[in-house]
């Protein structure tokens, strides 16, 4: 399977990613350029203690989380990494495994609880998780393996 994704949109040379399409009174001529990847990357790995005795059952020799991910890992692009964000769920034996994405540097952080409000593009906001989880740069066509640690809800890494 051939994978594609957006590596950039721009018009008139803005970066449509990180900053809003700004269109003046009478439209303009300037074209939207985007440009597309076919490489990609993935990682797996383990969340320490997201995997839990009693998190899963078996049936029919396959395991199954009970009551659905256990934690959640989330994939942010570092500052200029072609990167792009993406969330993936953790199994109840405390596994993960990343769908192709685009190669890049990214920050990875497992959380036991989901945050649709993490403002991954806001610098000041991501401060706060500059020394949690783990840097990751991924290469085209590479596959690297993780042990992740969960962060509290309060900032800190879990113990």
């Amino acid at each position: 399977t051939l994978f594609r994704s957006v590596a950039s949109v721009s018009y008139g040379g803005v970066d449509l990613e990180h900053h809003p399409l700004v269109v003046g009174p009478g439209g303009s001529s300037v074209p939207i350029e985007i440009t597309v990847r076919d490489d990609t990357a993935a990682f797996d790995g383990t969340v320490a203690g997201a995997g839990e005795p009693g998190d899963s059952y078996e049936a029919a020799g396959a395991v199954s989380s009970s009551r659905g991910p256990v934690a959640y890992i989330y994939c942010i692009p570092e500052a200029d990494s072609p990167g792009q964000f993406m969330q993936v769920s953790v199994t109840g034996d405390g596994k993960f495994s990343s769908p192709e994405m685009p190669p890049g540097a990214y920050r990875v952080l497992a959380f036991q609880h989901p945050h649709d409000d993490l403002e991954y593009r806001n610098p000041e906001a991501m401060r706060a998780y500059d020394s949690k989880g783990v840097l990751l740069n991924l290469a085209p066509g590479e596959k690297q393996s993780l042990q992740l640690t969960l962060v509290s809800e309060a900032g800190a890494d879990a113990q």
